[in-house]
Formats: C-alpha cells, structure tokens, sequence
C-alpha cells in the first residue's frame, strides 16, 4: 500500500510539472556588438505556441550605447519579446 501511493504521488508530481511547463514561453536572445560596426541579434522564441525565429544584423557605425539599446528594445517589442 505504501509503495503504490508513494508511485501515485510521484506520478501527480510529474504530469503537474509537465501541465505547468506547456504554458510558458520559452526565449533565447543573443546580442553581439563586434565594435566594427556591426551589431547582430538573433531571437529564438517559443511565445503562447507561436516560434519565433529571428535573425539581423545592423550597421551601427557612429551610435553610441543608448541608440545601440534603441535599436535592440524596438526589435525586442516589436517581437513580443522582453529581455
């Protein structure tokens, strides 16, 4: 008796650990600013069952740090993304 309730609780826990991790969204950014000019970003996402897969790279000769963050926010929300 013990030993089946002790499967029955491990069972429960597995399938709610499994029901809470369809619902969120799964995200993956990378930003590399190679100081030549270049700025690449690259969004991997999974949002509410929609992949996300984006990829680009941007001449930012000439910006400095805040217009560089500009540039990466507008992406990020125009994607539905956060960072």
């Amino acid at each position: 008796m013990r030993n089946s309730l002790s499967k029955i609780i491990v069972v429960v826990m597995f399938c709610s650990a499994i029901f809470s991790c369809r619902g969120k969204n799964d995200v993956h950014i990378s930003i590399e600013d190679d100081h030549n000019g270049k700025l690449n970003l690259k969004v991997e996402a999974n949002k509410k069952g929609k992949d996300i897969d984006y990829s680009n790279s941007f001449n930012v000769e000439g910006l400095d740090k805040a217009q560089k963050d500009a540039i990466v926010k507008h992406v990020l929300d125009s994607l539905g993304v956060n960072k």
